[in-house]
């Protein structure tokens, strides 16, 4: 009886193993495959925001940092969406050079009257 009882033991103890190895691969997976679809979301919702940026600019014939991106919360919440959760908060911030400051603030003070305009509406 004690040796059926310890094979009894051996085979259900290394079918509880095989049982939380085989769960362990599929919840692995399961969860990679998520990330991956998470990550290409992401990045196709940032390359649309990179595509509406860059049309703005060359809509309005500018050069960066002197770029107003029109309808900016559409975009945001576009992006958001496109994004699945991967985006909660979305910041256009151009990158100004220290000789640009001078001009980028005026181009700030000169456009904010629209753009805020345009986001009340």
């Amino acid at each position: 009886a004690a040796w059926v009882t310890t094979a009894t033991h051996r085979v259900l103890q290394r079918e509880e193993e095989d049982d939380y190895q085989s769960s362990y691969k599929l919840f692995s997976s399961t969860i990679q495959d998520a990330l991956v679809a998470q990550y290409d979301s992401l990045q196709l919702a940032m390359q649309s925001c990179a595509t509406a940026i860059s049309g703005a600019k060359r809509a309005q014939k500018a050069t960066f940092p002197f770029v107003m991106v029109p309808d900016f919360e559409v975009l945001a919440q576009s992006v958001k969406k496109q994004a699945s959760g991967a985006v909660e908060l979305l910041l256009y911030s151009p990158f100004v050079q220290p000789y640009q400051v001078n001009a980028w603030t005026a181009f700030s003070v000169q456009t904010a009257p629209e753009w805020i305009e345009i986001s009340r509406s």
